[in-house]
C-alpha cells in the first residue's frame, strides 16, 4: 500500500473550489495513475481532506503508487507532495490509535435510502457494529460531528448536489482477527469512501497524532 500526503495551494479560487468538492478531488486523483486507470483496476482509493491544517491535505491511500505530477498537470494546486509504501503490522492483540472520517447511516425500512446517524449514541453504536465484522475492538474514542459534507457533480451529466454526514472517530483500538481488520484496513469502512470517507489511520498506541 502506498500513502501520499498532498498539500494543497488554496491563495487561489482554483484550489479553494477544488478542495471543497469530494467529488471532483475523488475524479482528480485517479488521474494520478498509469493509464487512467479505474478505480476497480487500480484497488480501492481512499481518501481524507483536512482541511483544518494550514495549508489543507489530502492523505490518500491507494495499493498503487501514484504519479502525482502526471494526474495535476494541466491543475496546479499542490503545494509539496509526499508519498511513501507502507505496510503496518497488524498482530492479533496489538494496540493501535486510529483516526477515521466516516458517514454513519441507517437503511430506511420504506424506501432503503441511507439516512445520516445524528445522535452521538447511535453513531458510537455504528462504529461497535462495523468493528465486530472489521477484526478490531474500539477500547476508547472520541466523536466529532463536522456537519454536512456537500458535493457536486459534473452539470453536464445532471448530477445533483449530494449530502453525507461527516463524523470523526478518534481513539484506541485492538487487533482480534489481523485478517479481517487487514482487509477493512485496505478497503475502508462504511459508505460514501468515493467522496472521502472510510480512510482508517493508524499510530502505534504511544505515538503523538
Amino acid at each position: 500500500m502506498f500513502l501520499s500526503s498532498l498539500e494543497i495551494d488554496v491563495s487561489n479560487y482554483r484550489g479553494r473550489t477544488w478542495i471543497a468538492n469530494p467529488y471532483r478531488i475523488h475524479q482528480r486523483l485517479l488521474m494520478a495513475y498509469p493509464d487512467a486507470l479505474a478505480e476497480a483496476q487500480a484497488g480501492r482509493l481512499l481518501f481524507r481532506v483536512e482541511d483544518t491544517r494550514r495549508p489543507p491535505r489530502i492523505l490518500v491511500q491507494a495499493p498503487l503508487e501514484a504519479d502525482w505530477p502526471q494526474g495535476f498537470a494541466d491543475h496546479p494546486v499542490l503545494l509539496q507532495v509526499q508519498q511513501k509504501q507502507i505496510e503496518p503490522s497488524l498482530s492479533e492483540g496489538r494496540r493501535l490509535k486510529f483516526l477515521l472520517r466516516a458517514n454513519p447511516v441507517r437503511r430506511s425500512n420504506d424506501t432503503r435510502a441511507r439516512l445520516g446517524l445524528l445522535r452521538e449514541q447511535d453513531q458510537r453504536e455504528w462504529l461497535m457494529r462495523k468493528a465486530e465484522t472489521a477484526g478490531f475492538r474500539p477500547l476508547a474514542f472520541d466523536v466529532l460531528s463536522r456537519g454536512l459534507l456537500k458535493s457536486r457533480g459534473n452539470p453536464a451529466k445532471g448530477r445533483s448536489v449530494q449530502t453525507h454526514l461527516c463524523v470523526d472517530f478518534e481513539g484506541l483500538l485492538q487487533i482480534i482477527d489481523p485478517q479481517a481488520f487487514a482487509e477493512v484496513w485496505r478497503n475502508g469502512i462504511g459508505p460514501a469512501k468515493a467522496f472521502g470517507f472510510g480512510l482508517l489511520s493508524l499510530a502505534p498506541a504511544g505515538a503523538g497524532r
